[in-house]
């Protein structure tokens, strides 16, 4: 099931982004990097998002439990594109059912209401996971450098029209 996130899903959110960062990352990210993630930071950070509302934020659950997250808005750059889908996890136990696609379709349609034209997501070069962006209709249209931790990668960003034409 996909809903739209409440104040007291912070806690399911954060346990998916760390557990989602060590099961996609570990091997292509800087592994004292991934060490320093915090449950009780992301907890608050979550806790913040969610109470300010400015973010579109949906969550995946599976018997009630949380196994995935998206969340997306207005681009944050200067990139000539109007949103952007911020992030999007689905831990791996509760891949390949559909979920991560009917998590970014939430954000799509969430953003088309309020008249965004595209949406841009970032993709790190190494991360599998730019196929899906590619099945969905994305296409690459920026690439960048991104620093994590002591080593420098590739951020691919991949934009989706919101317009049918």
């Amino acid at each position: 099931m996909i809903r739209k996130a409440k104040r007291e899903d912070a806690q399911g959110i954060a346990e998916v982004h760390v557990l989602s960062w060590h099961e996609t990352y570990t091997g292509i990210v800087d592994k004292t990097f991934l060490n320093t993630l915090d449950l009780d930071e992301r907890v608050e950070r979550w806790e913040i998002i969610l109470a300010m509302d400015t973010s579109i934020v949906f969550v995946a659950e599976i018997e009630g439990k949380i196994v995935g997250f998206s969340s997306g808005g207005k681009e944050r750059s200067s990139l000539p594109y109007d949103g952007e889908l911020y992030a999007i996890y689905v831990l791996k136990e509760a891949q390949k059912q559909g979920l991560g696609k009917q998590l970014v379709q939430a954000v799509e349609e969430a953003l088309k209401r309020e008249n965004y034209k595209q949406m841009l997501v970032w993709v790190l070069q190494e991360n599998k996971s730019r196929q899906f962006y590619k099945s969905l209709g994305g296409v690459k249209k920026e690439e960048t450098t991104l620093s994590i931790g002591n080593k420098t990668h590739i951020e691919e960003g991949y934009v989706f029209s919101l317009t049918t034409s």
